[in-house]
């Protein structure tokens, strides 16, 4: 049985070894990392994770196994749920981890060679002995760090990716034969690029740490690119030119040739347009969506006073929540994306790259902001919009 490469936690997250990591291994095999990262560096485990499980702002999932059934249920949990499960063959996932506990924001931080819109979220597998979510493929990379205790993962490249279960709402594959395994244990990570079947099992009670990618689906692409088109076009009727005109020949015929097909070929032509500062404007603002849980439709909008608060130069300020913030520098225009939402940011680009990498904004740092009339007009939007917030 062939093992992936081995390496050290420097080799691995070095500079240099990101670069050969993503010429060599990124969406092709996996990778074992042993000792990526140091054993005591995440103060969290049963106690927090199922504290998390059950608030309502959380996404989290109770996923238990009684010989061959499996059962799902959703979050938040309850207490005497929770106090009810058994020893063994049980594991709780909390999604979204670094906005929930922020300090834990550090171990993303540790894949900052890949794009930051790439990184989807931390999310953290509690388990008991035995405990697992069955054998499954995702259609994104994704990278499995050990934190306490024991799991062993076993994976397979051959196999029926149409073939799933069809007793349980998990996504599990109906047959699973493993070709490698591996046994990890705290500092541990592995690497699996995209549609690998893995199998995770709790050896003794574990907390594993999933880092997912993001991957936007063509038809979230296509379906965002026409709701752009749909935002340019005037709403009001074609004109004759376009529709052009046929002579009747029978009545409830469409014919559409000639002039009248090439006036809304054209059109449509115009409105679809995909040169490159379109598709990088459009794709920007696609990557750049908020997780529904985390979507500022949820809450309230600043009230006048709590904006000129906030813009008065005496507080520090803060990103949104589970906000997801990204620039794109296209020169001479660029632009901020936050949400989905696309800012100007031509005459601030420098300033809209440090909001993208910082989540706070100190009160010198505002204050110097205030001063600039790019800068302040800027913040003054994102203030407004209710993407940056006063900080206690």
């Amino acid at each position: 049985m062939t093992q992936p490469m081995m390496t050290t936690s420097r080799q691995f997250l070095a500079g240099l070894s990101a670069e050969r990591f993503l010429s060599e291994h990124w969406q092709r095999e996996p990778l074992l990392c042993r000792s990526a990262l140091p054993k005591s560096r995440f103060g969290i485990g049963r106690k927090e994770l199922l504290a998390l499980a059950t608030r309502a702002d959380v996404e989290a999932r109770l996923i238990t196994r009684e010989g061959a059934t499996w059962q799902l249920e959703r979050g938040p949990l309850s207490k005497p749920t929770i106090k009810a499960l058994p020893e063994t063959d049980w594991t709780v996932l909390v999604s979204d981890l670094e906005v929930h506990v922020p300090e834990l924001a550090r171990v993303l931080r540790q894949l900052d060679f890949l794009p930051s819109w790439r990184i989807d979220d931390l999310m953290a597998s509690y388990a008991v002995d035995g405990g697992s979510v069955g054998p499954h493929f995702d259609s994104y990379d994704v990278f499995l760090l050990q934190v306490q205790g024991k799991r062993r993962w076993q994976i397979a490249q051959r196999f029926d990716r149409t073939k799933l279960r069809g007793d349980t709402e998990l996504c599990i594959l109906d047959e699973f034969v493993a070709e490698q395994e591996w046994l990890l244990e705290p500092g541990d990570m592995l690497y699996l690029p995209p549609r690998i079947a893995h199998y995770g099992v709790a050896e003794g009670e574990c907390v594993t740490f999933s880092l997912g990618c993001r991957a936007p689906s063509l038809k979230e692409l296509a379906m965002h690119f026409a709701l752009n088109a749909v935002d340019r076009a005037p709403s009001g009727p074609l004109q004759p030119e376009t529709l052009g005109f046929e002579a009747r020949e029978h009545g409830a015929e469409l014919r559409l040739q000639g002039a009248s097909l090439a006036g809304l070929q054209s059109t449509l032509a115009d409105l679809f347009t995909f040169d490159s500062e379109c598709v990088r404007r459009a794709f920007a603002s696609l990557v750049s969506q908020p997780k529904a849980l985390f979507a500022l439709e949820a809450e309230e909008l600043p009230s006048q006073r709590r904006i000129a608060r906030a813009l008065s130069g005496k507080s520090a300020l803060a990103r949104r929540r589970g906000s997801r913030w990204l620039s794109l520098d296209l020169t001479p225009a660029s632009y901020l994306y936050v949400d989905g939402e696309e800012y100007d940011a031509s005459a601030a680009i420098r300033f809209a790259r440090k909001l993208c990498e910082t989540q706070r904004l100190g009160l010198r740092e505002v204050q110097a902001a205030l001063k600039s009339a790019p800068e302040r007009a800027l913040l003054s939007a994102l203030v407004q919009a209710g993407q940056l917030v006063i900080s206690s």
